[in-house]
């Protein structure tokens, strides 16, 4: 009752509307029961002197009329009570701060914290009246939902052009439609998907909003998922309107389409830009649907210009080939990141007081904010790093390059800095889009688990690297990629633009809890049901020949009109900057090369242990038996 009484208490402190409000007693009157009500009441002095109280003791008839009057005078007298404690909460908050605009403030969050192009503006308040969301005045319109409506967990891709986009995650510190989430958050809501009560929210936390990828600032996707809970129509997916259930030879095919084009995708795309976003599938997911974790693998693409390899004139790319190659594997990719976002590194210490949304922060910079730290922060962590004692290394003439004899307690690499990339292949011969047939180019693609921050890119560019490797002009050797996937190893990678990175693909784990191909191998292909079909993610192949589409049209010529960015001459002048020489790499190989035959030998070690500990155990295992028998 204690748990209830608090919930009742904050939930009517921090309420913004009469909406909310009556929110508030309809769910305390559907989880509380007579005694459990009462000992709620003798807890708060307001409600005692409620008139209802009498009425809902003297209510003792066992009829269900009198009963459901009683809860309903009791549901009019808290309403009451809370909506005086409301007034008068907000004359306390005008007297505590009588400049502030509280009307402005949304799913707590004021206007000190949101860029103002995030807070709810008058005119969409007027249009959306009702409790329900629905458009006053064009409930029926071509362009949104029809009705009934129903919330239901969805999984809708969509593909985009990033280059206008500071990334796909919602930043609030940026103006609205900054972020591909603002652009598809306001499309569904202009469709009806959303109720206002949920618009807008913090962290799109009232949706249960996820993203298959989350993607950097200038980076363009093909296949990316978004989960969230939806305002559907309740015909799509096979529903029925009313009591009357139809056959399934009677449901017509927008009905039983299980991307839902029809009904749900046609509608969103009339309130997207479609020539930079575009939705393209909806599918209905579990309730417990996460798209991130969904998501077993993910597969990118990136337009590598020709002239970034010297145009292949002495067989650049057949190096740049065999770097990627040696990318693949499980390893350790904290080189290609930043470390202090992944594990227990320093950079990542939330033990502290205040240093819980550190991470947070940071990710935030990378969608488009920038480094905000200033040269005065810099200098003082640059002294910190000078006056403690560093743990013995062998040092390069490059600062931040340098191989560990011993742990860097400040510097850990973690388990979330492993990943898996299954292939990293590179294009055997150079390719050219239409109408830019002067800017030729290779198309790496990556396929892998998941990729961290920046992980994708810092590995081509060390392949660049790798690549320009001469005896004219020494740079990385190709061996030194090896030992940068070690933990003892720390190296300042090189990174290449976002210009022309892009996601291609993704593979989802079923919906159902039994996997749905193996379901068709147990029962037979003819016994799948229509249902089962609907609870995988898998577009069908229009939905690829779309997809392919806005490919060809509005994705290939934004990418190829990057070829002509000064980003890639600054990008070719810096990359070969690098502070280490040449003999310097190659001795950290040799420490590797150490390390990794001490490596070998405790795992050979390892293995012959455990085989002679299998053997003693079947050894025993005889000898029982033989004496029992």
């Amino acid at each position: 009752m204690l748990n209830i009484k608090r919930a009742i208490a904050h939930l009517t402190k921090h309420a913004r509307d009469t909406n909310a409000l009556t929110k508030i007693t309809t769910t305390t009157t559907a989880m509380t029961t007579r005694g459990a009500f009462f000992s709620s009441l003798r807890m708060d002095s307001t409600f005692r002197s409620s008139s209802f109280v009498s009425n809902f003791c003297n209510d003792k008839s066992s009829t269900t009329r009198r009963r459901n009057d009683g809860f309903a005078r009791k549901k009019r007298a808290m309403q009451t009570s809370i909506e005086s404690r409301f007034r008068d909460s907000e004359s306390n908050r005008e007297k505590d701060d009588p400049s502030k605009d509280w009307s402005q403030t949304i799913k707590g969050i004021s206007g000190d914290h949101v860029h103002p192009s995030h807070l709810i503006s008058e005119d969409i308040l007027e249009r959306f009246t009702d409790s329900a969301g629905e458009k006053g005045g064009e409930e029926e319109s071509e362009n949104v939902f029809e009705l009934p409506r129903k919330k239901i967990p969805c999984a809708i891709v969509f593909a985009y052009v990033g280059n206008d986009f500071k990334g796909n995650t919602q930043n609030v510190l940026l103006p609205r439609g900054s972020t591909v989430d603002d652009v598809i958050e306001d499309a569904i809501f202009n469709a009806g998907g959303i109720l206002l009560p949920n618009y807008r929210s913090k962290g799109l936390q009232r949706l249960k909003w996820s993203r298959s990828s989350r993607t950097d600032k200038g980076v363009s996707s093909l296949f990316t998922v978004v989960g969230l809970r939806m305002e559907a129509p309740v015909r799509a997916y096979g529903g029925s309107v009313g009591d009357e259930e139809k056959s399934e030879s009677d449901k017509t095919e927008e009905e039983m389409d299980a991307e839902a084009k029809a009904l749900i995708v046609e509608k969103i795309n009339r309130h997207l830009p479609t020539d930079t976003v575009k939705a393209f599938a909806c599918f209905k997911a579990t309730k417990s649907f996460d798209a991130r974790r969904a998501a077993i693998s993910r597969t990118y693409e990136y337009l590598l210009p020709l002239k970034c390899l010297r145009n292949n004139k002495n067989g650049e790319l057949e190096v740049f080939r065999e770097a990627l190659k040696t990318f693949e594997g499980a390893h350790p990719f904290h080189n290609y990141t930043k470390r202090g976002l992944y594990g227990a590194g320093k950079a990542n210490d939330n033990r502290g007081k205040g240093k819980r949304n550190k991470k947070k922060e940071a990710v935030a910079e990378d969608d488009g904010l920038g480094e905000t730290s200033s040269e005065e922060e810099k200098e003082e962590e640059e002294k910190e790093d000078e006056e403690k004692q560093l743990p013995k290394r062998i040092e390069t003439s490059g600062k931040h390059t340098y191989w560990l004899l011993e742990k860097d307690v400040d510097d850990l690499v973690h388990i979330m800095h492993y990943r898996r990339i299954h292939e990293f292949t590179c294009s055997k011969e150079p390719e050219v889009i239409e109408g830019f047939e002067s800017y030729p180019f290779v198309r790496v693609k990556v396929y892998g688990e998941s990729f961290m921050l920046h992980q994708i890119r810092k590995m081509i560019a060390t392949a660049v690297l790798v690549a320009l490797d001469s005896e004219e002009t020494p740079t990385m050797p190709l061996s030194f990629i090896k030992a940068s996937l070690c933990r003892p190893c720390r190296v300042v990678t090189p990174m290449a633009p976002p210009l022309t990175l892009f996601l291609t693909g993704a593979e989802f784990m079923s919906f159902r809890k039994t996997n749905h191909l193996e379901a068709v191998q147990q029962k037979g292909a003819a016994a799948a049901t229509e249902k089962e079909e609907l609870r995988s993610l898998t577009i069908s192949k229009d939905t690829e020949d779309d997809i392919d589409k806005f490919r060809r049209e509005r994705l290939y010529p934004k990418l190829a009109e990057s070829f002509a960015s000064e980003d890639w001459d600054f990008f070719i002048e810096n990359v070969q900057n690098v502070e280490p020489t040449r003999e310097e790499y190659l001795n950290i190989v040799k420490q590797y090369e150490s390390y990794d035959e001490v490596r070998q030998i405790r795992a050979k070690e390892k293995a012959e242990a455990e085989r002679e500990e299998e053997e003693e155990e079947t050894t025993t295992t005889r000898e029982k038996a033989n004496v029992i028998s």
